[in-house]
């Protein structure tokens, strides 16, 4: 019995990797192999920064010749920071400062934002209330910052679900660097930092610490959940 001949196979269309070219992949490869092994291997570099394994396998064999723009600032997490004049070298040197310098401008004043809020927050007294003024030339680190980290460290401990808690947050953080790491725990908790800003009308976790304890681990649990999704 004659067999009908199968369709032949259409040529798959070449991926597009992104609008970043690679000038020099034996230098990218140099970079990527020495930080790699800062890391522990492959997979925990890749695991870490959030990029593909795949991604991070044709880079560090010089088998790729474009990136795409997030991968390219997942690279500047990956890679140490006394290196990046190399890694600048690598792409477009115009494209990296144009694309890296509105991510430090952002990331910087959104913290500064974080940090010292309105700059005005009333502080309760034996006499009654003050009017207390922040800024980064008065308190570092700021008021709000010591409260966060009180924040967080509370919840850490106290929680009934302490170890899904810190496993989620752990997983979420730890796929960033430095500056959104910090970015992401003050979207978190900050919301609950606000009252002394907004004369006490908004709620504090400290209130919701005696009251409604399960509130405030329900809000946290909810805070993860949406970094989660940013991620």
């Amino acid at each position: 019995m004659r067999s009908n001949p199968r369709p032949p196979k259409k040529a798959r269309p070449p991926k597009v990797i992104g609008p970043w070219h690679i000038n020099d992949r034996q230098l990218l490869s140099d970079l990527l192999r020495d930080a790699v092994a800062e890391y522990g291997g492959q997979r925990q570099a890749a695991y870490i920064v959030g990029i593909s394994q795949t991604v991070l396998s044709r880079l560090m064999s010089g088998s790729q010749d474009e990136l795409d723009e997030i991968n390219g600032l997942r690279l500047h997490v990956l890679i140490p920071k006394e290196k990046h004049h190399l890694l600048r070298d690598v792409f477009f040197p115009e494209e990296w400062h144009v694309l890296m310098g509105q991510f430090n401008h952002w990331a910087d004043t959104s913290l500064r934002r974080a940090s010292y809020g309105l700059g005005r927050r009333l502080v309760r007294t034996p006499t009654g209330f003050e009017v207390r003024h922040d800024s980064p030339e008065t308190h570092t680190p700021s008021a709000r910052d010591n409260e966060r980290a009180l924040l967080w460290r509370y919840v850490r401990f106290w929680s009934r679900k302490q170890r899904e808690l810190i496993r989620d947050a752990e997983q979420i953080l730890s796929q960033h660097g430095p500056k959104l790491r910090a970015l992401a725990l003050a979207r978190i908790l900050d919301p609950l930092l606000e009252a002394p800003e907004s004369g006490f009308v908004q709620w504090s976790w400290r209130e919701w610490r005696l009251k409604d304890y399960e509130r405030l681990e329900r809000f946290v649990e909810f805070g993860l959940q949406r970094e989660k999704l940013l991620c």
